[in-house]
């Protein structure tokens, strides 16, 4: 990290924790309305400033520019609107003193975050590009993985057109197996090819019942793999703000009644009611809220331990009860919860500001490890930087299963293909 940017990181944190300070003196059941304004700003203040010193990494870039916009979202819609906010927050009647906490646990976690920022950490332009490993039989076996995966992992017993039911995590985690395909591709044209029908057919299956986030994650990861050569970050801006403006458009398409020009206007209209915000992202907040609310319920020892089971479940799975706090507060009358929760709002109930901090610098090691690869020429972790950047709308909105659980799995599948990758190669070495 450049003096520059060191001392910038310094201002950065010295006006953060005033602030925080601040906000908590302030904060009371009469929390008034320009002081939540004040709250919401300054979180769009620290991420913006975040995002202006990533400019330079591409992929790091657009993984903080999907927080942007996520923030963003809570932003317009709730912190400046609190007097008229998404009837999700009017199910438990959130007050304003409990938006005012939950903005203050969002700058407890950029006040980590922001050492994402490295030094040296430019893209090296033919990470992907080079041809690398090739292996063809392991990457029939992945395009298999996809092609089987909904029909092993998936039901769909309520009928097409009808969302069902993920009956196996390893139904989202197929996108593990494409990111081994591309790596043991060898950058050819037939094993590309291979990997992505079959991807898209598990990407088209995913969408008929309703599934968008494993397709967003895979054409995220595809992106990304086939164009980062070429790709800049004022690219990057140009096409976020396409997408986000298209995607308003077709989430006002569907609350509509019929396709017509005065449709067409209707759509147009919400868009703009809306202010081009994700319903997605303030959502995912109203649960975050729920699961801070749901602290009331638990004394401290009784949240340490929903978070030891957390830490269990990354390594055991399904079976441990724990690891699903989401449904543990969608369980609970008190609480209205439909799901997920913003990555911060987990940490903070398993153990208050100084789990916010250390999931903070859990998620920041891991992105510096794996996003700084100019300095970095290992496979692993160059692949990681996709499947992170692929699945930021998950981790971040939904759930941190997907950078903590999900870097688990992947390293099982990447040091398994690995191992018969270097067998086979072996193999054919003695043949010769």
């Amino acid at each position: 990290m450049s003096g520059k940017i060191q001392i910038r990181i310094i201002a950065y944190e010295f006006v953060s924790i005033l602030t925080i300070l601040l906000e908590l003196l302030l904060e009371s059941n009469n929390t008034n309305k320009e002081l939540l304004i004040f709250a919401g700003l300054f979180c769009m203040g620290q991420i913006i400033f975040i995002v202006w010193n990533q400019k330079k990494n591409a992929l790091l870039f657009l993984s903080s520019l999907f927080i942007v916009y996520f923030l963003y979202s809570v932003v317009v819609r709730v912190y400046l609107q609190v007097d008229d906010l998404p009837y999700i927050f009017r199910y438990t009647a959130v007050t304003r003193m409990e938006l005012l906490r939950s903005a203050v646990i969002v700058q407890i976690f950029f006040c980590v975050y922001v050492y994402t920022i490295k030094s040296g950490s430019e893209i090296n332009q033919n990470v992907f590009k080079e041809s690398g490993r090739c292996n063809k039989y392991i990457v029939w076996t992945c395009a298999l993985v996809c092609l089987l995966s909904p029909f092993l992992f998936y039901d769909a017993s309520n009928g097409y057109g009808k969302r069902g039911s993920i009956s196996s995590p390893l139904y989202e985690y197929t996108c593990l197996f494409v990111l081994i395909g591309m790596m043991y591709s060898g950058r050819k044209k037939k094993n590309l090819f291979a990997l992505a029908m079959a991807s898209g057919f598990w990407c088209l299956h995913g969408l008929a019942y309703g599934e968008r986030a494993p397709a967003l994650t895979v054409v995220i990861i595809w992106g990304c793999y086939l164009i980062l050569p070429r790709i800049t970050s004022g690219l990057i801006l140009l096409c976020s703000i396409a997408g986000i403006t298209l995607f308003s458009l077709v989430g006002s398409f569907r609350g509509i009644s019929n396709f017509s020009l005065a449709g067409i206007q209707e759509a147009l209209e919400g868009m703009l009611t809306e202010r081009f915000a994700s319903d997605t992202a303030y959502y995912a907040y109203q649960a975050g809220n729920a699961i801070v609310r749901f602290e009331s319920y638990n004394s401290m020892l009784e949240r340490i331990r929903y978070g030891l089971g957390y830490i269990k479940y990354i390594f055991a799975g399904g079976r441990v009860q724990a690891g699903n706090l989401s449904m543990i507060v969608q369980n609970n009358p008190g609480t209205f919860h439909q799901g997920g929760g913003w990555i911060m709002f987990y940490a903070h109930f398993w153990g208050g500001a100084a789990a916010v901090f250390l999931v903070g610098a859990y998620v920041a090691f891991i992105i510096n490890k794996s996003f700084a690869l100019k300095s970095s020429n290992e496979t692993y972790w160059n692949y990681l930087a996709l499947y992170i950047v692929g699945t930021v709308p998950r981790w971040f909105l939904y759930s941190p299963a997907q950078i903590t659980r999900g870097v688990f799995i992947y390293s099982i599948v990447y040091g398994f293909f690995y191992l018969i990758y270097r067998f086979t190669t072996k193999s054919v070495k003695q043949r010769i």
